[in-house]
């Protein structure tokens, strides 16, 4: 097991190099000593120690999409992101599949599901991507349970209401003890089980 990333926060380091300053002007002789402290203060541990919560510009799903892809918004809109990648695939004739264009997946691999009654239903998360509380593909199971206490268990997993009252739900698929798959799904959603 690793142990978690340790980080030197802002305050820390200001009050680290305030104190080594310190040393004033009294005429006395200063050490040569090239040794600085450094004081280190562990990370508040997350749901995933080995994966923090996502920092600014990186690439989180939820709480209502993926980048410029929104839950609810339709093909259409979606196009004209630039996001949307190709028609993948039809889910049984109620939503199609399509790719992510920054996210390319190998043949009929897809990564949303656009519903024709609701607009885009289910984005899923590609490798690396987080959700907001630090979740991705390989996570620790138990981790999920961490993050989203209120979760229920699937077949194949768990579901949890996205935190803030939206109509949306995050869908964990579990292979063994981790992560294999990220959902964010409309509650409304018609295309996954």
């Amino acid at each position: 097991m690793k142990q978690p990333i340790l980080r030197v926060t802002a305050v820390t380091a200001v009050v680290a190099l305030a104190l080594a300053g310190c040393g004033g002007s009294d005429g006395k002789k200063k050490s040569k000593s090239k040794k600085k402290a450094v004081a280190a203060v562990p990370a508040k541990p997350g749901p995933d120690a080995e994966s923090p919560a996502p920092g600014p510009g990186a690439k989180v799903l939820g709480p209502s999409g993926l980048g410029k892809l929104r839950l609810g918004m339709s093909v259409e809109d979606a196009q004209g992101t630039g996001e949307l990648g190709d028609k993948k695939a039809t889910g049984g004739g109620a939503c199609t599949g399509f790719g992510l264009r920054a996210y390319p997946t190998p043949g009929d691999s897809v990564s949303l599901y656009a519903s024709q009654r609701d607009g885009i239903a289910v984005i899923f998360a590609p490798r690396g991507v987080k959700t907001p509380e630090g979740l991705k593909v390989g996570s620790p199971a138990a981790a999920v349970r961490r993050a989203y206490p209120k979760a229920e268990r699937t077949p194949s997993g768990w579901v949890a209401n996205v935190p803030g009252g939206s109509r949306a739900q995050f869908l964990f698929t579990l292979n063994g003890k981790s992560v294999s798959e990220i959902g964010l799904a409309s509650t409304r959603q018609d295309c996954v089980g």
